[in-house]
């Protein structure tokens, strides 16, 4: 999954590609280090050569895809589960109240 802006602060559909299992390649920018393993579930660029460097040799490797793509679907699963999501949120606000 090609992810080309630069401005989104916490893009939804670079969580939906990667819970469908596949690899994203998106610019080192806003949330997207927190969401992408650069070299496990994808890669992040800094510059335009390296996006298309990175977009490159996702294309040309099914093994690199499938690996990434398995890394990508298992780090959402973990991380941003929806349960995961509001049990974090219904702690901070506890956490607050108290």
């Amino acid at each position: 999954f090609l992810h080309t802006s630069r401005l989104e602060g916490f893009p939804l559909a670079v969580l939906e590609a990667m819970a469908s299992g596949l690899p994203v390649v998106a610019y080192h920018a806003a949330s997207l280090p927190e969401l992408i393993e650069h070299g496990r579930s994808g890669y992040l660029a800094h510059t335009d050569p390296e996006f298309l460097e990175s977009a490159v040799a996702l294309v040309g490797s099914r093994g690199l895809r499938e690996r990434m793509g398995r890394e990508a679907a298992t780090r959402i699963d973990q991380d941003f589960r929806w349960e995961r999501t509001v049990a974090g949120v219904r702690e901070a606000y506890q956490e607050i109240t108290r």
